[in-house]
């Protein structure tokens, strides 16, 4: 076969081998078969099969249905057919791994790489299935044993010249979460195999958590929309059955029965068959100790060859749970490869099985760029660890970003962000825990890589604060989420006088904790919510560390008005000053014609959301120093006024109706503690000034508008409404829709331009996050990014543009399947592939690997 352009090649070969090992469901292939057992055919996974073609076809179209026609996607198959039959002289769909591994995969003295001009397309795979099928294929076409450096998370580029950007500069990871990143999603997998086999309340904990198989719609037969619990545990345990089947194969053990496998891989109740079958012994652990056979034996002699060196220090090596994948994977496609085994047919059949069950089961806690928004991410994250129980589990996870770090050799500094502890000593715990991790990992470092002259990683620690979802009352839900960060944020500031109280020479834990932040959830959790612990946090007095702030927002959002919107909220209420940072802050960046695209010319959000829009669009161009600005004001007092009884009707309560100013006024109180103004709304006279002073961070007084705004009693009345009433906060949340217009989008595109030249007067910097930001919003390239709107310093031509202090980070890079450098090396392909200069990518590369360094809050106590 003659393949004129590769890259565009590769694209329809990912989405092959996604449809194959990822959307037609393991027991999808079992079942087709089922009726005639007797005379199974093994010829599943054959290209040439006709049969196959068409479930392959009609799963194609399924997920992508506006690509090809039907006679293109038969042309591709017989190319591809064609293509195995030459190199391999087979035509199963497993070869497509071994040709991807053979033909992206490239080897140097050091270790395995990708060519640069590929790394988009490379990305493509890794996103349909595990890195490590294609990483064992490739040892097994070079007829190499597999080492520790196999084991990376990600293969790196031959790009020099941006690797010299790195080691020249080194480079900060400024906004990572601790336990989503490092070896995270390889120790869960682990963790997976290693539990007992029949262990159902596990896997009904797992069924029963939000995503999980549910991520793709599927036909009415398939295991996923049934409905039916038993035939998802009983889907798990084969998975597992699978692997401890394989195990024994690999270990020379081919007694098996063909009838037998198939029978208990076919059954409704696994346990049950096995009951009645002579291989139960053979498959199950006899002693029944919570580790399967394969874990027990095979495993044990992985580890043995893994563990070279005998020392403590090398057994807490975490890179040992992706070495154990990939050997057994390796060991398994050679014994395909050299087909000179009477089984290799019935292997063949096993091990697709088995990649297709580790595939599926590997991505309801891995992002790819299906079933996007944050709702689906916050799935993926919530079951990042779902299966790991066991204390060591635990702490390797923690000890495994370390050791990624550490295996890139150009990191100077990185802050983990975690949530708040409840007690002082599990501050303490946890500080001393990351000291001792980052000690040993750098020894273990300089000696595996040879390099006794590496720079130690200097890290702090940011303390977010949890945005949790409502559940039930939102009155009583935003009380209790209050009283909540009123309590947490005490403990960490008992924590940091503590910590100042300790010798210096002696202290350990002293500037660790760098700064503070929210994550998760934006909706249901505006900045008001949290202003008050923010402000707290910045002028106590009793603690002399300057803590940072940062701040998750404008990630997600029903408009992006409102995403907007909450950006500004976070700088107008939480205290920011100079050198502070934003989370993301992807509304800021997109482009509002483009998004309302997407959105079908639509706005669907809620009433309130609505209204508060208009009324902060309507700030936003009073306050503005550019005339042209207020023509649209007019537009947006006639939008308030034409939808406000939507708000305000007769379950408001008597008959007063806010007044437009009366309304405004209620909005820049929102930032206050509404306790405070419970008390004040009964005190006949007060002085503002005095209530200043004595509610130091309960009041945002720094605003310029707050004290005519608090001065205004309806305004007091209104804001108390918002927040203690249930009834008008149901109203509030009431469904609104309508069509957007163009005058809508312009006040929108205006007020991001607004918002962009103050977060610069401020200061202020962007933690931009490419690849988390590219799979969970609705961007699908890179070069679509907006980072690269906000930012774009050398590479643009247009003067006025502003551009923002944005910093390159992960995120999740467990998740996400990435790592620090390899977020920045994405968006220099991108921006190469669109065409810009290489000499003007890596100038402003280099500026962004100097921006991570100056933007770290690390250091900056010292």
């Amino acid at each position: 076969m003659r393949i004129d352009n590769e890259r565009v090649f590769y694209r329809d070969v990912d989405r092959i081998i996604r449809i194959i090992y990822k959307e037609m469901n393991m027991l999808e292939h079992f079942r087709y078969y089922q009726e005639g057992l007797a005379n199974f055919n093994f010829s599943s996974f054959e290209l040439s099969n006709d049969i196959f073609r068409h479930r392959v076809k009609r799963s194609y179209f399924k997920l992508y249905p506006n690509n090809y026609h039907v006679d293109d996607i038969e042309m591709l198959l017989e190319e591809l057919t064609d293509l195995l039959k030459k190199e391999y002289n087979s035509t199963n769909a497993i070869y497509l791994i071994f040709y991807v591994g053979k033909k992206m995969i490239h080897r140097n003295l050091n270790n395995f790489f990708i060519n640069f001009e590929e790394l988009l397309e490379w990305d493509g795979f890794i996103n349909k299935v595990d890195m490590k099928l294609f990483v064992a294929a490739k040892l097994v076409e070079l007829n190499m044993p597999i080492e520790k450096k196999h084991t990376s998370s990600v293969i790196s580029h031959n790009n020099h010249y941006l690797h010299d950007i790195f080691e020249r500069n080194k480079i900060s990871e400024n906004h990572m979460h601790l336990k989503a990143s490092g070896y995270v999603t390889d120790i869960n997998w682990h963790s997976f195999l290693s539990s007992p086999l029949f262990d159902y309340h596990l896997y009904k904990d797992f069924i029963s958590s939000d995503g999980i198989f549910e991520d793709i719609a599927k036909d009415k037969n398939h295991i996923r929309n049934n409905g039916d619990e038993k035939n998802l545990i009983q889907y798990l345990i084969k998975i597992k059955v699978l692997r401890i089947i394989l195990e024994s194969i690999r270990a020379g053990n081919s007694k098996y029965s063909e009838t037998a496998i198939l029978q208990v891989l076919n059954s409704e109740d696994v346990e049950v068959t096995l009951q009645t079958l002579t291989i139960e012994e053979k498959l199950l652990d006899d002693e029944e100790r919570p580790v399967p056979r394969m874990l027990a034996t095979q495993v044990i002699s992985d580890l043995e060859r893994f563990l070279v060196e005998p020392s403590i220090l090398f057994k807490q090596d975490t890179s040992k749970y992706s070495f154990i994948e990939i050997n057994f994977l390796k060991d398994l496609f050679a014994m395909i490869a050299n087909k000179n085994n009477e089984r290799t047919v019935f292997l063949t059949f096993l091990l697709n099985m088995y990649i297709c069950g580790m595939t599926d089961l590997k991505f309801q806690f891995l992002q790819d760029n299906l079933g996007m928004g944050f709702a689906k991410f916050k799935e993926k994250e919530d079951n990042k660890k779902i299966f790991v129980k066991e204390r060591q589990a635990n702490q390797d996870i923690m000890r495994s970003a370390f050791h990624k770090y550490y295996r890139e050799g150009v990191i100077k500094n990185i802050e983990f962000r975690v949530g708040p502890e409840e007690e002082v000593s599990e501050y303490l715990d946890f500080l001393e825990t990351l000291h001792k991790m980052n000690e040993e990992e750098f020894e273990r470092a300089k000696i595996e890589l040879s390099n006794p002259l590496l720079l130690k990683i200097n890290y702090g620690v940011i303390i977010h604060f949890i945005k949790f979802k409502n559940r039930g009352s939102i009155v009583d839900n935003n009380i209790d989420k209050r009283e909540q960060l009123e309590s947490l944020s005490e403990r960490l500031l008992d924590t940091l006088r503590v910590i100042e109280r300790e010798p210096d020479e002696e202290n350990i834990y002293k500037n660790r904790i760098v700064g503070i932040d929210t994550a998760n959830y934006e909706f249901d959790n505006r900045p008001n919510i949290y202003a008050c612990i923010f402000r707290k946090m910045r002028y106590d007095k009793s603690i002399q560390q300057d803590l940072y702030a940062t701040y998750h927002v404008g990630e997600e959002f029903p408009t992006l008005a409102n995403g907007v919107r909450a950006i500004d909220e976070v700088l107008s209420y939480c205290a920011y000053r100079e050198n502070d940072r934003l989370g993301h802050a992807l509304a800021l960046g997109m482009s509002a014609p483009d998004y309302f695209s997407t959105k079908r010319s639509k706005i669907m959000c809620s009433v309130g959301d609505y209204i508060d829009d208009i009324i902060w669009l309507y700030s936003m161009f009073t306050h503005s120093d550019s005339s042209a600005d207020k023509n649209y004001l007019p537009y947006l007092r006639s939008e308030f006024e034409q939808y406000k009884h939507l708000l305000f009707d007769s379950s408001f309560g008597g008959d007063y109706i806010p007044t437009f100013e009366d309304y405004y006024d209620s909005y820049f109180l929102r930032g206050d503690s509404p306790e405070i103004h419970r008390k004040v709304f009964e005190m006949t006279h007060f002085s503002y000034d005095h209530l200043i002073k004595e509610y130091t961070y309960q009041l945002n007084n720094q605003h310029f508008y707050h004290k005519h705004a608090f001065l205004n009693k309806k305004a007091r009345f209104l804001y108390l409404r918002f927040t203690f009433d249930e009834e008008f906060n149901k109203v509030l949340n009431s469904p609104f829709n309508t069509k957007v217009t163009d005058i809508y989008i312009e006040c929108v595109t205006r007020s991001q331009e607004i918002l962009k030249q103050k977060i610069l007067r401020m200061g202020i910097f962007i933690e931009a996050n490419p690849t988390s930001n590219k799979k969970i919003s609705y961007i699908d390239q890179y070069i679509k990014l907006p980072a690269l709107k906000l930012n774009s310093y050398g590479l643009s031509d247009d003067n006025d543009q502003v551009n923002l202090p944005i910093s390159i980070n992960t995120d999740d890079s467990s998740i996400f399947q990435t790592n620090l450098t390899n977020e920045y090396s994405m968006i220099a392909a991108a921006l190469m592939r669109e065409g810009y200069s290489r000499q003007g990518v890596n100038r402003y590369i280099e500026e962004l690997a100097i921006a991570s360094n100056v933007h770290s809050f690390i250091g900056k106590n010292l």
